[in-house]
């Protein structure tokens, strides 16, 4: 890992692999059905970069979800998959027509074929739990499915892929977001020409940000600049979190930091929370006038300056917190 950071609403990693030598071990069945149709690369020659930043709340029945940019480099042609234990998976504007929902193959293998083209597919999952996606990139290309099983071990599993594609050098930006079946799908957009992921459901709103090199992005009234970064709505507060350094704002609310970091924000107080054995070091945070530390660990100062203050933090300390 290059990156890795664990705060209270979101968790990151970040990863590169290079790939320069063939993989031809024999990972596919005896009796494998047509995969998906692609274009093979001519050589074994890719960079590739994930990024996943794990969004969550402070319940565990809250919004969670996960969301993965995967960048790949090497003049290749790619693929993205991901497999869901599915009933089956279509494009989200099928999976709530009254056929697609009668017709589930169960216990039956299917070559591969070519999905509708959309920027939204569900899994209608066989526990209990759906799966929804939310493809940002790549736009207007190829997706296709196929499914898989039978019994290993004693166990007995049939699964559904996603597949994306690119014919060279570029990034699979996606939301995956699980949910109870039965229950209302949330919202999905992008922002900023595809920088920002926004999802939204009932009474809670996110804003999430991946990007391979440092950006700016903004939209609605939020706005980011740096690799990694969440804002996360609900009925709590607010929490803006950078996963690496960067700086993050939605409204009169903002935080600047060298290195991981979140802010809680309530009516009455705002805390800078910080990972485990991390460094220390100034941070920037916008709040309210008059806003100041609150019985402030040993080491910790404030500097205001008008509406922003920067807050000096010694290594090995994990929360600040501010009132009015």
């Amino acid at each position: 890992p290059e990156a890795f950071a664990a705060l209270p609403a979101a968790d990151y990693v970040r990863a590169t692999y290079d790939i320069t030598i063939p993989d031809d071990r024999p990972w596919f069945p005896e009796k494998m059905p047509a995969t998906p149709k692609v274009t093979p690369a001519t050589a074994p020659k890719l960079r590739w970069t994930r990024q996943t930043l794990f969004v969550k709340d402070a319940d565990p029945a809250g919004p969670t979800w996960l969301l993965l940019r995967d960048t790949a480099a090497g003049g290749q042609p790619t693929l993205w998959q991901f497999w869901s234990l599915s009933e089956k998976i279509g494009a989200a504007r099928q999976a709530g027509e009254p056929a697609f929902l009668a017709e589930k193959p169960g216990k039956t293998i299917l070559p591969g074929r070519e999905l509708p083209r959309s920027d939204q597919y569900t899994a209608l999952g066989q526990l209990g739990v759906d799966l929804e996606f939310f493809v940002a990139a790549p736009a207007d290309t190829p997706r296709a499915t196929m499914r898989y099983g039978g019994k290993t071990l004693h166990i007995e599993e049939y699964q559904d892929l996603l597949q994306l594609r690119r014919a060279g050098d570029g990034a699979y930006y996606v939301a995956i977001f699980p949910r109870a079946a039965g229950t209302a799908a949330p919202a999905f957009a992008s922002l900023d020409d595809g920088k920002i992921i926004k999802v939204s459901g009932e009474g809670w709103t996110d804003y999430a940000l991946l990007a391979h090199e440092p950006v700016t992005a903004g939209g609605d009234d939020v706005a980011f600049a740096g690799t990694a970064g969440a804002v996360a709505a609900r009925a709590a507060g607010v929490t803006l979190t950078l996963a690496a350094s960067g700086e993050v704002r939605r409204g009169a609310y903002a935080l600047s930091a060298p290195s991981a970091a979140s802010l809680q924000i309530t009516p009455r107080s705002a805390a800078l929370l910080l990972p485990d054995g991390g460094a220390g070091g100034e941070f920037t945070v916008q709040l309210p006038d008059g806003w100041t530390l609150q019985a402030p660990p040993a080491g910790v100062t404030l500097t205001a300056e008008g509406p922003r203050s920067r807050i000096r933090v010694p290594a090995g300390i994990r929360r600040v917190v501010l009132g009015p």
